[in-house]
């Protein structure tokens, strides 16, 4: 006959692991959900030219007569000729981060 003692900790291990276990899982998409909703609420999406065209939410802007300013005048696709055109002019670098430290700016440069 076994003692009933070491019958109940030798149980006692798996099961304690497993309820260790499901803690962890569940910590895990608890935090992975809370992520998920909150990146998902962040703003307006801007991957392309396009996209920076048809919204409302931000203004953007290059430096007049520079670089940038002539190759999206000049280029072929219009969609860039417009966004230099719509665009706000700044004067300055300067300007350009004063603008995006006030936010809802997008500055287009030479990177």
């Amino acid at each position: 006959e076994y003692p009933t003692a070491t019958l109940l900790h030798v149980g006692q291990i798996p099961l304690f692991s497993w309820w260790f276990f499901m803690l962890i899982i569940m910590s895990v998409y608890t935090a992975n959900l809370t992520a998920f909703m909150t990146l998902s609420n962040l703003g307006v999406q801007i991957d392309d030219v396009q996209n920076l065209l048809g919204q409302t939410r931000y203004e953007w802007g290059v430096i007049g007569n520079r670089n940038p300013e002539t190759l999206l005048l000049t280029n072929k696709n219009k969609v860039y000729s417009q966004i230099a055109q719509k665009g706000v002019a700044l004067e300055s670098l300067e300007e350009a981060l004063e603008r995006l430290r006030n936010g809802s700016f997008v500055f287009i440069d030479e990177g």
